[in-house]
């Protein structure tokens, strides 16, 4: 067998450096700068815009959620009730309401949104922002606050129908 191997000596002028291990690594770099709150508003803004123009619910409140700030969240969750109750959309905006995980904190605002739209908006708009509230209402258990939706509604009706045979 052959004789063990010792290490070479150190090259003339190199010396080996030890690293302790009270030594601390050298800091990693970023890979980018930090965003600012104004850039990422925007960036999350964005993401939400498309989730809405590609009719993905479910991933436009998911970006609702993640914009920073409760003010920029609140009006997030108004543009994402506006893109679901949008005149003559079939992309199933209505369903898709009641199936969000609204919690306590995001449901007023929600409500809202919807209570504004429903008496801005026409009595036969499809979909309409009166029934959404509605079924967000039973969906929720609520249906004292449901009854109360169709009732406003019904007067917003009978208002129309009135209106309407006055002009006849």
């Amino acid at each position: 067998s052959a004789p063990p191997l010792e290490p070479a000596p150190p090259a003339a002028g190199l010396r080996r450096r030890r690293r302790h291990a009270t030594t601390p690594a050298p800091p990693a770099r970023p890979l980018a700068a930090p965003l600012s709150a104004a850039r990422a508003a925007r960036l999350w803004a964005n993401l939400l815009q498309y989730a809405l123009d590609l009719g993905d619910w479910s991933g436009a409140y998911a970006a609702t959620l993640s914009v920073p700030g409760a003010d920029a969240q609140n009006a997030a969750l108004r543009r994402l009730v506006a893109a679901l109750c949008e005149p003559g959309d079939v992309r199933g905006g209505a369903a898709a309401l009641v199936r969000l995980p609204l919690g306590p904190d995001r449901l007023p605002t929600v409500v809202r949104a919807l209570e504004g739209r429903a008496a801005a908006a026409p009595v036969d708009a499809v979909p309409n922002p009166s029934t959404m509230l509605h079924a967000l209402h039973v969906a929720r258990g609520a249906p004292g606050e449901a009854a109360a939706a169709v009732l406003r509604h019904a007067r917003r009706l009978g208002e129309a129908v009135a209106s309407a045979a006055a002009r006849a």
